[in-house]
């Protein structure tokens, strides 16, 4: 093989054939299944009392189940061993534990979203301050201020996750569908208290997911409990507890304030976004007590949150926020949260502009004007074509340039700033005829 040569994939055959080994098939002799028992505090933020609440465990109620091989306690994490896996099963559901109580989550409902991210504290971090924005925010012709609420989002993958762990006195074999095993590793030579040399992770095809599920956390409670009982353990959570504390992608409020002047171009901008933080810790690492309970307020959210559009005067605030919920990554984190509310605006302002306009005059001018900004970045790298004219994005050159929408041609807008993701547009007809087609 050579730089430049293509490289086939090894996995494809296996995966279209059926042969391929997820990590929830693997089995390995003397293998042991294991199964957790969770706090009853589904997505608890660092408000709920994780680590310390734990009140006590009736060991009794599970003595009469067979197969029983180890009940395995530190601090909140709880977890059963067995000879099969329908005895842990059992086993968890039939295990008398009482915990602290705790005022729950507050109401994340869409009716009540809106005021629960609005009452959330955030620390200012400025972005963008163009000189004039105040003013030219006090002296709009038309005004619309908006607020957009990005609700939380669930993975929900299609099977909970799954681990096998061997752990022996010298070394730590770890089969897992973790998206992130760096970081695993690091959590993992962490709760065991070892040499990062001594954890090995196996990446292993799993149940997928945007960003992060609950690979990392069944991860380390299958190293828990094979390290306890010195054998391999094989740990698969159920559906309830993979949709209950999977981190979920978090929730995100923007305002924009901001309108037109009197010939009726956009003459101000202003974005306030507020995003909780969303670093997750892996939750055996709380529940043991390995890392303390604590909001960690990140510098998030800011992430395409100032647009590709070139506004004469622009603010943009990120407010940075603890987060509400246990909370990930999820795809593109705030990229498209804050894309959403850039486009939903730029369409209400043409929707302005064109108002009282005829029903195909209206349509054309307020695509006219999306096209017309759509020309205008600082990127330099939008390609627009029209009316047998290509011009390359150049800045706000042509910001005011009137092209005739005729021919057939295509818009397109960047998402992250470079040719990473694109969104296109084809045109097609006649503007005076009205027959133009998107």
């Amino acid at each position: 093989m050579s730089v430049g040569q293509p490289v086939a994939r090894v996995d494809i055959q296996a995966k279209v054939t059926g042969g391929l080994t997820w990590v929830h098939d693997i089995r390995l002799p003397g293998m042991l299944h294991g199964r957790v028992v969770r706090p009853p505090y589904s997505s608890a933020d660092s408000s709920a009392p994780l680590g310390n609440s734990l009140i006590s465990v009736d060991e009794s109620s599970i003595a009469h189940l067979a197969g029983i091989v180890k009940l395995v306690r530190m601090r909140d994490f709880i977890g059963i061993v067995a000879e099969r896996e329908e005895q842990a099963i059992a086993a968890m559901r039939q295990l008398k534990v009482q915990w602290k109580s705790w005022q729950g989550l507050p109401d994340l409902s869409p009716d009540k979203l809106h005021e629960t991210l609005s009452a959330l504290p955030g620390e200012r971090r400025v972005l963008r301050d163009d000189e004039g924005t105040d003013a030219a925010l006090t002296s709009l012709h038309q005004r619309v201020n908006a607020d957009y609420v990005w609700p939380y989002h669930m993975h929900s993958s299609i099977g909970p996750s799954c681990t096998l762990a061997d752990v022996s006195a010298d070394k730590a074999e770890v089969w897992s569908g973790t998206q992130n095993s760096h970081d695993l590793r690091k959590d993992l030579v962490l709760l065991l208290g070892r040499a990062p040399e001594t954890v090995h992770i196996n990446r292993m095809d799993a149940s997928g997911c945007y960003g992060r599920n609950c690979t990392d956390d069944v991860s380390a409670d299958a190293v828990i409990l094979s390290q306890a009982v010195g054998r391999p353990v094989r740990v698969q959570l159920m559906r309830e507890q993979e949709a209950g504390w999977e981190p979920k992608g978090t929730g995100q409020l923007i305002r924009i304030r901001g309108g037109l002047d009197e010939i009726g171009n956009v003459a101000a901008y202003e974005l306030r976004t507020c995003y909780p933080s969303n670093g997750a810790t892996t939750l055996p690492l709380v529940l043991t007590g390995k890392v303390a309970n604590s909001a960690v307020v990140q510098q998030m959210g800011d992430l395409t949150a100032i647009p590709q559009y070139c506004y004469p005067h622009m603010r943009v605030i990120a407010l940075d926020a603890a987060p509400i919920v246990r909370p990930s990554w999820m795809h593109g984190v705030s990229a498209l949260p804050n894309v959403f509310p850039h486009e939903c605006w730029i369409v209400e302002m043409a929707q302005k502009r064109c108002c009282g306009a005829g029903r195909h005059n209206g349509f054309i001018q307020k695509t006219a004007l999306w096209c017309r900004i759509l020309i205008c970045r600082n990127t330099g790298l939008l390609t627009y074509h029209l009316s047998g004219n290509k011009h390359a994005g150049d800045g706000c050159a042509r910001a005011g340039a009137r092209t005739a929408l005729a021919g057939t041609g295509a818009a397109g807008m960047v998402m992250y700033g470079d040719p990473y993701l694109w969104f296109f547009t084809a045109f097609t007809g006649h503007a005076a005829r009205g027959d133009c087609r998107w």
